[in-house]
């Protein structure tokens, strides 16, 4: 079975209760417009703004302290398999049923070393069919599946199934002008 130990980095970055609060993502979901829209910038942005912030605040370093947190975290090997430079995010789609649905992403650029990196941390995931792995039980479950160079995150396995495309396209412009946006 293959390992793949996401959803620990997606759970800590697209927060986890938002979610923990989507449902099924239906087959029409490229067509209806989403309700919410979250992304943030590439990390190498984020982490060059924090470095900033740190300069104007007389705390330079700021940005170093960021890069040890992740490597101690990871055990040394900080973001590996991680797309620096794309963006992440998340989508939430109303749905008639009166529950939302919807599914997060992070770019990836070798998911083999960023399954490697969380495997300690997460553990093995289950295969449940169609490239999606289950973590955790119950109300903690967070299912993954690698789509081109995207990991995609839900709640729900069929959150997963229908999309297709670079998810990124749901943020339009919003993080070209903001490092976070909802």
């Amino acid at each position: 079975m293959k390992r793949f130990v996401l959803p620990l980095v997606g759970a800590a970055l697209l927060a986890g209760a938002f979610l923990s609060c989507c449902s099924a993502v239906p087959a029409a979901a490229a067509e209806k417009q989403p309700l919410a829209v979250m992304g943030l910038a590439g990390y190498d942005r984020i982490r060059s703004d924090i470095a900033y912030v740190g300069q104007i605040s007389d705390n330079p370093g700021l940005d170093v302290n960021l890069e040890a947190v992740l490597k101690l975290f990871t055990r040394g090997q900080g973001l590996a398999g991680v797309d620096k430079f794309r963006p992440w995010g998340a989508v939430l789609f109303a749905e008639e049923s009166g529950r939302p649905s919807g599914f997060g992403f992070i770019p990836v650029s070798d998911v083999a070393k960023l399954s490697e990196v969380l495997s300690p941390l997460v553990g093995q995931g289950e295969d449940v069919g169609g490239g999606v792995m289950k973590f955790g039980r119950g109300r903690e479950t967070i299912f993954v599946k690698q789509h081109e160079q995207w990991l995609l995150l839900s709640n729900k396995s069929e959150s997963l199934s229908d999309v297709s495309g670079d998810p990124s396209r749901w943020l339009g412009d919003l993080t070209k002008e903001y490092d976070a946006a909802v």
